[in-house]
This record gives structure tokens, C-alpha cells and sequence, in this order.
């Protein structure tokens, strides 16, 4: 594992943090958010955070996962990946958090989590008093909120910075490319929408996972402080273990291109349909149009035809990709 690099939030003006975006490589901000009445409040003390959270949210109850003391804080699959090793229960904010208080330096406490809440719902006032000063505020930021919580390794189909407001969280990243290492579970039965690693980067278990090896041996890992940032892009792998006994982080997921195109992971989809099932030399064959039409390895595919005459070829923009959409919807309905 190598260390991910960091820069301060002193020297992240905007044009910097557009830099770090546009090389795609992750990157910890420090001190990010450390004039947050929020941050500040959790540097204060558990009760003071729970006090300052209180203040804003109201009786409605929102999901909160609990997973039993045997998950060791790992929210994941049961042995045979036929379920989950949690429940789910609806509580009031203001009743967690007295539960995460409460749970404090107790032995074999109930893990528990409530994840990727959007503040504007469950804390109305938390965007405007904690300004994100590099991201516009039309991308809002998601709460979550737990104590001692490890997250499988998985990806985003968005970019994302992500603040740890209270707490220490240790971060493990690995590239791309490492895929065919993580020995990924599922793609269609997941715990909160994303394939996850079966393999525990805290655990190891070689005999069963043997080229994990190879995914540790290039995985980045930070470990970030109240106030501290980190970037992650999409679609990097990444597993986050809170190690605190009361932490909150919030996250922003932005993608910078049309709504209307869906995810990248839709088109896996439809290539599982489409091409996995051809025998190879078919496959190998469509590979090429694939690298020639959408990773355009040869350049612009559609160089030598007329602008006007390029149609789905052309630009993407919403329009075009609501096209595409209803191109491919007549298809699938034959």
C-alpha cells in the first residue's frame, strides 16, 4: 500500500481542486472543512456534535441499519450471499444519536449506521451553516452517521468528496483496474446498490482470494481527521472503516455530464445481455467496435461524416441522450 497524497486547504483554491478532478487520480484535503460550526462541535465532544445535530433535525424517523456484534462493524452479506448480515429499523434522528451516545466504551455493542441521508431532508440548516466552497450548492451533501462502522470495498458511479465531520476514518482505495482482483460479489443483489469486494482488505484471507494480493500490493490508503477531505474518483474501489465510537461523515456525488445518459454501469448491463454470452472470436470482433466507437482509440469515429448528418454520433447532450434512450427502449421492445 502507498500513502494518497494531500494538499492543504490553504493552497486548494478552485482552480487547483478543477485540476485535481480533471487528472482522476484521488486526493486528501486537509483541513478541508475545519471552520464548520459542525467540525468544531465534534472537536468539542460527542454531545456537543449530537447537541449541534439535534438542533436542526425534527421527529421524523429515518432508516438506520443494525448489524449484530458478530459483524465486527462490517455491514456485508451472510456465509452464502443469499442475505445480509443486518436489519434495517426506522428511528428519529434525535433517538440515534442518543443510542450512539449511549453504546459509547460498551462491550460487544450492536453496530449502527444511518447512511447516505440527504442533510436537506434530515438537517434542513446543515448546508448553509457548512459551505462546501469548491462545489456549486446544487450538489447537496448526504449524511452518515454511525459509530464504529467498516464499509465493504466498492465503487461510485459518481465523482465524490467526502468530509469526515466527526471521528477518524481510515480510507482504502484501489484503481480501476484492479477488478478482476477484488473478487467482487453480486452485481445485481447488493447491500446499498453497488457490487462489493467479497475480500476484506482488514482480513485477508489468501488461500480463498489469492490475487487480492496483487489488488494490496497497489491500494492507497489515507487516514482523515475531523475536517479532513478526500477525493475519490469515480470509478475507483474504495472501503471506509470509521474508527471512532461516534463518527459522521458527508459526501457530494456529482457527475459532469447529462442526467439523461444514465450510468456507465447500464451499459455493462446491457453487455452482459448482448455480448458476454457470444462465443470469443465474436466477442474479440465487437470489442473492436467498442474501441473504436466508444473509447475512440482511432480518434473521432465520426470525423468523416458531414456535422449535420452525425445523429447519434454527434455531441452528447440531453436531447441526444434521451434519444439514445428511446432508440434503445424500441429495441428491447421486440
Amino acid at each position: 500500500m502507498t500513502s494518497i497524497p494531500s494538499i492543504s486547504a490553504n493552497d486548494l483554491s478552485q482552480a487547483a481542486f478543477d485540476k485535481i478532478v480533471g487528472e482522476r487520480q484521488p486526493v486528501v484535503l486537509r483541513a478541508f472543512a475545519g471552520a464548520w460550526p459542525s467540525v468544531k462541535a465534534a472537536i468539542s465532544g460527542d454531545e456537543a456534535l449530537c447537541q449541534y445535530l439535534a438542533r436542526m433535525s425534527d421527529k421524523r424517523a429515518y432508516e438506520v441499519l443494525v448489524a449484530p456484534p458478530s459483524a465486527r462493524g462490517l455491514f456485508f452479506y451472510e456465509a452464502k450471499l443469499q442475505g445480509f448480515n443486518f436489519n434495517r429499523q426506522n428511528v428519529p434522528l434525535c433517538t440515534f444519536l442518543d443510542h450512539l451516545l449511549a453504546l459509547r466504551n460498551t462491550l460487544d455493542a450492536p453496530t449502527l449506521y444511518l447512511q447516505s441521508t440527504p442533510t436537506a431532508e434530515i438537517l434542513p440548516a446543515f448546508q448553509a451553516e457548512n459551505p462546501n466552497t469548491v462545489l456549486g450548492a446544487e450538489v447537496g451533501p448526504r449524511a452518515w452517521i454511525g459509530n464504529a462502522t467498516r464499509i465493504a470495498t466498492h465503487y461510485d458511479v459518481a465523482d465524490n468528496v467526502a468530509v469526515v465531520v466527526a471521528g477518524r476514518r481510515r480510507f482504502t482505495l484501489f484503481p480501476p483496474d484492479q477488478v478482476s482482483n477484488l473478487y467482487v460479489g453480486p452485481l445485481d443483489f447488493t447491500l446499498a446498490g453497488q457490487p462489493v469486494s467479497l475480500a476484506d482488505p482488514d482480513a485477508p484471507d489468501f488461500e480463498r482470494f489469492p490475487r487480492f494480493r496483487q489488488a494490496l500490493d497497489v491500494a492507497r490508503t489515507a487516514e482523515l481527521d475531523a475536517g479532513d477531505a478526500i477525493y475519490i474518483p469515480s470509478p475507483w474501489w474504495h472501503s471506509v472503516a470509521a474508527m471512532s465510537q461516534l463518527n459522521m461523515l458527508v459526501n457530494y456525488w456529482w457527475r459532469d455530464y447529462p442526467t439523461a445518459c444514465g450510468t456507465p454501469f447500464n451499459w455493462l448491463v446491457h453487455g452482459l445481455l448482448s455480448v458476454r454470452h457470444l462465443p470469443k472470436a465474436e466477442r474479440d470482433a465487437w470489442r473492436a467496435m467498442v474501441d473504436h466507437y466508444v473509447f475512440e482509440d482511432h480518434g473521432d469515429p465520426a470525423a468523416h461524416i458531414p456535422v449535420s448528418a452525425r445523429s447519434v454520433l454527434g455531441t452528447m447532450s440531453s436531447d441526444l441522450a434521451r434519444h439514445l434512450k428511446r432508440w434503445l427502449a424500441k429495441e428491447f421492445s421486440k
